[in-house]
């Protein structure tokens, strides 16, 4: 045996359900050092966001709980999700301060990505899994030309938040997955425009005080022009209000119905905004404090002004001379139906036929002794059965209900 020392390796005790388990006074440790991580060396505003009751950690307070960790990652893998058919996605971007309008045209509809972390001395690791579509960029105007890229890379934050996550066993969500902004999230119009509302000392100057007020009338200029004219008129306007580069102070647009102005993301003009509001009103603009724009609706085709039509007196027409209405021939009296009591059946089937030419047919007569019967071959309809009731009436007749026939008695 050497003189070395050799230190006893530890003997792990079985557990009475034969499951390997962390101590809890280790497990302990653990909790309370993500805690404290959280605690002391997390930022709010930068590594977590704070939202209702509850605090929502961002990827940068996950790369610290990483870095703490000593994790390392592998290469994350992509599973792109596509469309059945090629989808059109609209969209605008500054270029230049140049306000532009895109149109993309692509079958991708979105990323899954799958993330692991692993500590190499242990050897135990983690996954994480993440999704973005591009209807979620769209609907929450993050739309950009780099939208391809931001597919991806929020795919694999929101996975590579989790992965870490889970590893360090807190599997809460991340503000990331959340969509919550904060003002170290510079990928957000929003959290800029909110950052700088909130610091009211940072206010956009007026170019100049007071505002110029154009001296033309912006809506005869849109009659005149078109209605697809109205962005360049904004432009004018703006530009004879002072506003030299309107682009860089406004956002504008229009649709077929109405035309729009509001400020550019991260512009604040304090009290000026009143004396932007008055001069816009003269050109025919309402602000809409729920939308946070000034809107100018498309004037109605201005109706032609009717003529007033002088009447003028025609002469008298001359009467033509009366012309007598032609005489009227006096009109054939109907004949009488034939009256009183038959002979025979002959004489009624005769009597019937001249009362009702062509319907004699429709019944059978027949001597029963002491009456004639007239009894319907088909059915009769109403008018046919009350012109019999007329004529057998005149013979003596009548109708017998219980029997369903007529019966004119000698």
């Amino acid at each position: 045996m050497s003189g070395v020392e050799e230190t006893p390796l530890a003997v792990i005790e079985p557990t009475p359900l034969a499951i390997p388990r962390m101590p809890i006074a280790e497990l302990r440790e653990l909790t309370a050092y993500v805690n404290e991580v959280k605690k002391t060396l997390m930022i709010e505003g930068k590594d977590y966001v704070i939202d209702g009751n509850r605090q929502y950690t961002a990827r940068s307070g996950f790369a610290k709980l990483h870095q703490g960790f000593t994790l390392s990652d592998e290469a994350p893998i992509f599973t792109p999700i596509y469309y059945d058919e090629p989808q059109e996605f609209t969209f605008k971007h500054r270029l230049r301060r140049e306000l532009k309008t895109e149109t993309i045209s692509t079958k991708v509809y979105g990323f899954e990505c799958i993330v692991k972390v692993i500590n190499l001395e242990s050897g135990r690791f983690a996954h994480g899994e993440g999704v973005c579509t591009l209807e979620e960029l769209h609907q929450t105007n993050n739309m950009s030309p780099k939208w391809y890229h931001r597919l991806k890379a929020t795919a694999k934050t929101r996975a590579w938040n989790r992965a870490v996550s889970n590893y360090v066993g807190s599997a809460e969500v991340s503000a990331e997955e959340m969509g919550l902004t904060y003002p170290g999230d510079r990928g957000s119009r929003a959290s800029e425009r909110k950052e700088v509302k909130s610091e009211k000392t940072d206010i956009y100057p007026l170019p100049k005080t007071p505002l110029d007020t154009p001296t033309w009338d912006f809506t005869q200029q849109v009659e005149a022009g078109g209605w697809d004219s109205v962005e360049t008129l904004i432009v004018a306007y703006l530009f004879d209000m002072g506003f030299q580069s309107a682009e860089s102070a406004f956002e504008y647009g229009h649709d077929v119905a109405k035309a729009w102005i509001r400020n550019a993301p991260g512009v604040y003009f304090g009290d000026g905004m009143k004396e932007i509001d008055t001069v816009l009103q003269i050109a025919g603009f309402q602000y809409h404090g729920g939308e946070k724009r000034w809107r100018y609706k498309k004037p109605e085709k201005p109706s032609e002004e009717k003529k007033p039509v002088v009447k003028k007196e025609k002469p008298p027409k001359k009467e033509p001379p009366k012309k007598e209405p032609p005489k009227k021939e006096p009109e054939p009296e109907e004949e009488a139906p034939p009256t009183g009591p038959p002979g025979s059946v002959d004489d009624v089937r005769e009597k019937i036929a001249a009362f009702m030419p062509g319907h004699l047919e429709m019944v059978v007569v027949s001597d029963k002794g002491d009456y004639y019967r007239v009894g319907r071959k088909i059915t009769l309809d109403k008018d046919v059965e009350n012109h019999l009731d007329v004529i057998i009436s005149e013979m003596g007749g009548e109708w017998v209900n219980d029997k369903n026939e007529w019966r004119i008695f000698k």
